[in-house]
C-alpha cells in the first residue's frame, strides 16, 4: 500500500468539469466510485461517488450537504489522502489472460484483500490530534523570546479518537500504458469527527506509520483468497509481495511497459533510481489514459501474451495446484523474530506494525487478518518479549536478550568507573599536554580523563571537528611512554586507516579485531580505542567490552551519536555517554567561517530553522525539484571551484544515493577532461576508463596491495602494458600501483563524488552535496561538516508535479522540504533508553 498526500488544487484540476480527458477518479470506463469508511457510513454516505461530493470532500465539507466539517482547508493545505492499493503484476496478468470466471474470482479476491487492509488502517490510523499552545518562560517567569523577537510557545498535543474516515474507492484495471494493473485508490477525506464531536484534520504520521502492516495484510489476505479460490501457488515472499508460480521474470516485465518507461527516462537522463527521480520520471513519461474499452484491451493483452509464452494452456496450468492455505507454525515464527538477525537486527526497538508485517510475510500461501493479528499478538506476550512504552497504536517493545545485553554493558560501566585499568602519572601527563600547548581546554579535559581515571570504560563525544582525534594521539604517547599495548578499531577500513594516519596508533577493523582475538585473544593490559563509536551496534560494542574485560583491559569509544547512526541495532553509544562521567568536546576547530561553526551547532541540536537561516544568508542552499538541474548545477559549482582552488583532491562532491554518485562522477570528470586535466594513455578496466589526473576511490579492502575500501586517491600514471595505474593516497600521501585484478574487478571507480557514508572522517576544503528526498539530519550534518572553507546543500525534494523543470532557487517559500528533512532524525535509541523516558 501506497500513501500520498492529495492536495486539493492539484487534484481539483483533474476532475471531469476542468479536464474532462484527465479526470482521474471520476473517468468514465472505469469501475465507479463508491463512498467507504466508517466516519462516511455515519453521515449517511454510501453508493456512487459523484463529482461534486468529491469536490466538497476535497473541501472539507459534507459530501453530501455541502456543511463545512470543522475550520476552512488552507488553500496549499492537504485535502485528502489517497491510499492506494495494488495487485501484484502477476495477478493483474492472471486477471487480465484469464477466462471470465478467472477473472470474477481475481476481481473479488482482490476487492475482499482491499476492503480488509481498508479496514485494519482505519482501526489503527484514524485519529486526530487535540492540542494547546503554553508560554515559555524562564527561570523568573518572563517570555522566552525567539530570534525574531516573538514569544516562544511550547506546544503539547494528544490523540483523539474518532468515527473513522470519509473516503471514496475507485478501482481501475490498467497503467498508462495500457498494461494490466488492477489497483484502488481509496480517497481519504482530510477531515474526521472526534469522539468530543469536532471535526478535525486526520493525523497523517499514523498512515506512514502503519501503511507497511496494511499493505502486509492486503498482500497476505489476496494470496489466501486467490490459492482457496483458484488453486494458484506463489513464488517465495520477497519484501512482502510474492508472484503466482507459472510467471517469468521476462513475461512480467513484458507487461511492465509503464515502468520501462521509466527507467528508460532514468538512464537517459543519468539519474538515480530515487522516489524523487521515478516521481519526476512519471511525469515526465506520462500519457493521458486512453480509457479504451476493457474488451479490445484484452484482446490485445491476450494477443501480446502468446508471443511471450503466455497461453490460454500455460495460464490454465496456473490453476487448481492447491487450495489448501497452509498457516505456518507459529513457534519457529517467533523464535526467528527473537534472533539476533530478527526483529531488533537494526532496531532496538519495534512495534506491533512491524510484527504485523514480518508474521504476513512469513505465510506463503497467505493468510487471513485474524489469523495475523493473532499470531503477532501472540508474539508480543512471549516472555522473551518485553514491553517499554505501553501505548494503544504505538507501544515499543524489544527482546529480553538485547536488553539484558544492554543492561550488562552500562552496568559493567558504571561499576568500573575508577576500577583501577590503566593510567599514566600525573607528571607524564602534565609534560604531555605541556609538547601539546595547541590542544584546546576541551582536548585536554579529555587527555586528562582517559589517561587518569583507571576506569574500565570511558567514553568521549564531541560534534565533527571539534578535534578528537588530536587529543588520542597524546594517549597514543602516555600509553607507548608507560609500556601499554594499544590498539585502534573502527566499524570501516576507511575509517580505521584514517584513524590510525591521525593518531598513529595501530589500527584494524572491528572485524578483523573479533578474529584475532578468536585465535590468540587480546594483549593483557591493552587499550581498545574505539573510533566513530556512534556507528558501532549495540551488540558489537557488547562483544568488543567482552574481550576487552577478558583481558584486564581498558576500553576508550570515541565518537558522534549525532552523526551517522548504526546500522545494526544501536544507541549503547549515547546511552553510556549519557550515564558515564563522559567527556563531550564542544570547540569546532575545522570550519574556518564563525557563522558556519554555529549554523552546524543549530543542525546538530535540532535547531533547523535557525540553521537553515543561515546556510541560505550565505548562499549555501538550494532547493530544486529537478534531480536534473540540482546534478548540473552541483557539478559546474564544483568545477569552479576546482579552477580557484587548483588541487583537485581538495573539492568534494557527495550525494544521498550511489546511482546519484555515478551521475555526478560522469559528469564531473567530462569537465576536467574537457578542461584538459586528464593526461596520458587511456586505460579501460571496469566499466570505466582511466587515465593520469583522475580522481579516484576503491571499494575492497586489499592489504597486500595497501588500499582500503574507501581509500580516496588521484591516479598519477598509467601502464597500459602491464595494465596496472599508479595512485596517491589522500590519507597518507602514499603512491600504491593497483593491479590488473583489482581494476578489471570494478573494485576502482571515479571518486570525484562519493556517498555520505564514505565521507564520514573525511575532510577537505569545499563540498558540494545533493541530498535527495530521504535525507535526514544526522546525514546532512555530516556531509555539511566535511569542508573547511566552504559547504553548499543542493536538496531535491518533489513538489507537486509540474511539466518544467527549472525550479531551483534560493527562495525562502522553497525551505520547508530542507527543514523538515534536518527535523527527520534516524538516530537510533537504546531500548533501557526508552524503558527509561517511558517511565
Amino acid at each position: 500500500m501506497s500513501v500520498a498526500k492529495a492536495k486539493k488544487d492539484y487534484y481539483l484540476k483533474k476532475l471531469g468539469e476542468v479536464s474532462p480527458g484527465e479526470d482521474y477518479y471520476l473517468r468514465g470506463g472505469t469501475a465507479a466510485g463508491t463512498w467507504r469508511g466508517r466516519g462516511a457510513a455515519e453521515i449517511g454516505l454510501a453508493g456512487r461517488v459523484s463529482a461534486e461530493g468529491l469536490v466538497r470532500l476535497f473541501d472539507g465539507k459534507h459530501p453530501g450537504t455541502g456543511e463545512q466539517l470543522g475550520r476552512s482547508l488552507r488553500k496549499d493545505g492537504v485535502a485528502a489522502w489517497d491510499l492506494t492499493f495494488s495487485a501484484d503484476k502477476s495477478v493483474s496478468l492472471l486477471w487480465a489472460l484469464g477466462d471470465v470466471e478467472v477473472q470474477r474470482q481475481v476481481r473479488e479476491a482482490f476487492d475482499e484483500a482491499t476492503g480488509v487492509a481498508l479496514d485494519y488502517i482505519e482501526a489503527v490510523a484514524s485519529s486526530t490530534r487535540g492540542g494547546r499552545k503554553t508560554p515559555v518562560l524562564d527561570t523568573e517567569g518572563r517570555p522566552v523570546l525567539d530570534e525574531e523577537g516573538r514569544p516562544r510557545v511550547r506546544v503539547e498535543t494528544w490523540p483523539i479518537e474518532t468515527s473513522g474516515y470519509l473516503a471514496a474507492a475507485f478501482t481501475e484495471f490498467t497503467s498508462r500504458a495500457d498494461d494490466p494493473q488492477l489497483h484502488t485508490h481509496v480517497v481519504v477525506g482530510n477531515r474526521v469527527k472526534g469522539v468530543d464531536g469536532v471535526w478535525r484534520t486526520l493525523d497523517g504520521q499514523l498512515l506512514y506509520r502503519h501503511k507497511m502492516a496494511a499493505g502486509a495484510i492486503h498482500e497476505a489476505e489476496l494470496r489466501s483468497r486467490l490459492t482457496q479460490r483458484l488453486g494458484v501457488r506463489w513464488q517465495p515472499v520477497d519484501r512482502g509481495l510474492a508472484d503466482i508460480e507459472g510467471f517469468t521474470e521476462d513475461q512480467i516485465v513484458a507487461f511492465s511497459r509503464r515502468r520501462t518507461q521509466i527507467e528508460e527516462w532514468r538512464d537517459q537522463n543519468g539519474l538515480a533510481d530515487t522516489a524523487a527521480v521515478n516521481a519526476q520520471g512519471a511525469l515526465a513519461t506520462r500519457a493521458a489514459k486512453h480509457d479504451r474499452p476493457i474488451a479490445d484491451l484484452v484482446t490485445e493483452w491476450q494477443e501480446r501474451a502468446v508471443g511471450v509464452g503466455l497461453t490460454p494452456m500455460v495460464i490454465a496450468g496456473m490453476l487448481d495446484r492447491s487450495r489448501l492455505v497452509t498457516v505456518p507454525d507459529p513457534a519457529p515464527v517467533v523464535a526467528g523474530f527473537l534472533s539476533e538477525t530478527g526483529l531488533t537486527a537494526e532496531v532496538s526497538t519495534f512495534g506491533r506494525p512491524e510484527v504485523i508485517q514480518q508474521v504476513a510475510a512469513h505465510m506463503p500461501e497467505g493468510g487471513t487478518r485474524p489469523q495475523i493479528e493473532a499470531v503477532a499478538d501472540q508474539f508480543l506476550t512471549d516472555d522473551e518479549v518485553v514491553l517499554l512504552v505501553p501505548d494503544r497504536n504505538e507501544s515499543r517493545y524489544t527482546t529480553a536478550d538485547l536488553l539484558s545485553t544492554e543492561r550488562r554493558i552500562i552496568n559493567r560501566a558504571i561499576d568500573g568507573v575508577g576500577a583501577g585499568r590503566w593510567t599514566a602519572k600525573e607528571s607524564l601527563v602534565t609534560e604531555a599536554l605541556e609538547r601539546h600547548s595547541r590542544l584546546n581546554e576541551g582536548q585536554r579535559d579529555l587527555v586528562s580523563q582517559f589517561a587518569t581515571s583507571g576506569s574500565s570504560i570511558d567514553v568521549g563525544a564531541g560534534p565533527a571537528g571539534t578535534g578528537k582525534s588530536a587529543a588520542l594521539a597524546v594517549i597514543r604517547e602516555l600509553a607507548e611512554a608507560t609500556g601499554t599495548p594499544i590498539l585502534g578499531t573502527a566499524l570501516a577500513a576507511r575509517a580505521a586507516a584514517g584513524f590510525e594516519a591521525d593518531t598513529d596508533i595501530p589500527s584494524i577493523t572491528l572485524t578483523r579485531l573479533f578474529g584475532r582475538a578468536l585465535e590468540q585473544g587480546l594483549l593483557e593490559g591493552v587499550i581498545v580505542v574505539v573510533d566513530e563509536a556512534g556507528m558501532v551496534g549495540s551488540r558489537q560494542l557488547a562483544r568488543l567490552s567482552d574481550l576487552v574485560e577478558q583481558a584486564s583491559g581498558k576500553l576508550i569509544l570515541i565518537g558522534d551519536h549525532c552523526q551517522l547512526p548504526e546500522i545494526e541495532a544501536g544507541g549503547l553509544f549515547r546511552a553510556l555517554t549519557q550515564r558515564l562521567p563522559a567527556v563531550i568536546l564542544t570547540e569546532n576547530v575545522r570550519q574556518t567561517e564563525g557563522w558556519e561553526r554555529a549554523a552546524l551547532t543549530e543542525l546538530r541540536n535540532g535547531e533547523a530553522s535557525r540553521a537553515v537561516g543561515m546556510y541560505r544568508e550565505n548562499g549555501r542552499i538550494v532547493t530544486t525539484d529537478c534531480p536534473i538541474e540540482a546534478v548540473e548545477l552541483a557539478v559546474e559549482n564544483w568545477h569552479h571551484d576546482v579552477e580557484v582552488v587548483g588541487d583537485i583532491s581538495q573539492v568534494l562532491l557527495i550525494a544521498y544515493r550511489n546511482t546519484t554518485v555515478n551521475q555526478l562522477n560522469q559528469q564531473a570528470r567530462s569537465r576536467i577532461d574537457q578542461a584538459g586535466r586528464l593526461q596520458g594513455p587511456a586505460l579501460a578496466a571496469g566499466e570505466q576508463v582511466f587515465q593520469a589526473g583522475d580522481r579516484v576511490v576503491c571499494h575492497r579492502n586489499r592489504h597486500s596491495i595497501g588500499v582500503v575500501n574507501g581509500d580516496l586517491a588521484t591516479i598519477e600514471a598509467v601502464d597500459s602494458e602491464r595494465h596496472t595505474v599508479t595512485v596517491r593516497l589522500d590519507r597518507n600521501n602514499q603512491t600504491r600501483t593497483i593491479p590488473i585484478w583489482y581494476l578489471d574487478d570494478g573494485y576502482l571507480d571515479y571518486g570525484y563524488a562519493i556517498t555520505g557514508h564514505k565521507a564520514q572522517g573525511a575532510t577537505t576544503r569545499i563540498v558540494h552535496t545533493v541530498a535527495e528526498a530521504g535525507a535526514d539530519r544526522e546525514w546532512i550534518y555530516v556531509t555539511m561538516s566535511r569542508g573547511r572553507d566552504s559547504n553548499t546543500l543542493y536538496l531535491v525534494e518533489p513538489g507537486t508535479p509540474n511539466d518544467d523543470c527549472n525550479h531551483l532557487t534560493h527562495d525562502t517559500r522553497h525551505l520547508d522540504p530542507i527543514t523538515a528533512s534536518l527535523n527527520r532524525r534516524r538516530a537510533k535509541t537504546a531500548a533501557i533508553d526508552m524503558l527509561t523516558m517511558s517511565r
